[in-house]
């Protein structure tokens, strides 16, 4: 997906969702621009965190769970330091709502456990 399409899209979804704070704002805009576009792939936490200026990772780390918990993103964390946490960053639609719900068995493929 174009990162254009998809930051338009998060911006309609964000704007009314009164939970978002700047530091998911930063951190949300940091990891689409690792992601290129959206998709799954592996955090580079040092990066996105200089990206998103959050110095703490309680912070990086709280808001990763909470963009997730909101439907922003999947967040897979890793407790394994040899191996990067998983993001698939969920598209989003022109009127701001998560599109193209990810089937169980992909998610499963990428992962993600099942819920």
């Amino acid at each position: 997906m174009e990162v254009s399409v998809q930051m338009m899209g998060f911006y309609r979804k964000a704007g009314g969702d009164r939970r978002l704070r700047r530091p998911h704002l930063n951190l949300y805009m940091a990891l689409l621009v690792q992601s290129q576009g959206g998709g799954a792939f592996r955090v580079k936490r040092k990066e996105v965190m200089a990206w998103a200026r959050i110095r703490s990772r309680p912070t990086y780390h709280r808001c990763l769970r909470e963009l997730d918990k909101w439907g922003y993103l999947y967040y897979l964390p890793s407790y394994d330091l040899a191996c990067k946490s998983l993001v698939y960053i969920r598209p989003l639609a022109k009127a701001g709502a998560a599109t193209g719900i990810v089937s169980d068995d992909t998610l499963m493929k990428l992962g993600f456990p099942w819920n």
